[in-house]
């Protein structure tokens, strides 16, 4: 058995620092109480476990929220925990006894990736206001910047993210083409009439 350094009980306090907005996030992910506190418990053990993993001087809650988020999604993967004996006659009746996660995984995942394709403010952002349940000016006192800013950034990110889980909007464009056209016929006019 290692003994516990002096560096083992800093992580741990700055850890603990943490946990409010641990406790946050992990309900945002689950949705519920029971399962998010498992999910925090889990949490812990895997930063414990690989704290020699964090580079020091970086963000350490985005380490901790990277971690979990890949907890929670590999808990998708993972079989049932919880399985029953039932006999074979008895199954057909009962029918699924969890709802499939299939779908809820490849969502999460492509909310993922489509995140991961903001730039960091627009990220911190939606994190603050989102997440962690910020109101815009909290947010943008936060993140040193004008409210406008921050509803202009959450505007910006949400059209992102829509655009990257639903596709681009082709009524958009079409609405965009026909304005641009719209406005030279009209700059013309306006020549012709000079």
């Amino acid at each position: 058995m290692t003994a516990i350094t002096e560096d083992d009980q800093a992580f741990a306090r700055q850890i603990g620092e943490k946990m409010s907005d641990l406790r946050r996030y992990s309900r945002r992910l689950t949705g519920n109480t029971t399962d998010a506190e498992d999910l925090v418990q889990d949490c812990l053990v895997r930063a414990l476990v690989n704290w020699h993993r964090f580079e020091q001087g970086t963000n350490l809650r985005a380490w901790l929220f990277t971690v979990m988020r890949n907890l929670h999604i590999n808990s998708f993967r993972r079989p049932a925990r919880h399985e029953v004996a039932m006999p074979l006659e008895d199954l057909a009746e009962a029918g699924p006894s969890r709802p499939p996660t299939q779908e809820a995984a490849v969502e999460m995942t492509d909310f993922l990736r489509a995140f991961d394709g903001l730039n960091s403010a627009r990220q911190q952002t939606i994190m603050l206001v989102g997440w962690d349940g910020m109101s815009y000016d909290e947010a943008a006192s936060q993140l040193g910047v004008p409210t406008g800013t921050v509803r202009s950034r959450l505007s910006r990110a949400r059209e992102e993210l829509r655009d990257a889980l639903h596709g681009s909007r082709p009524e958009r464009a079409h609405i965009a083409a026909r304005t641009r056209q719209g406005d030279g016929e009209a700059a013309t006019r306006h020549q012709g009439r000079v």
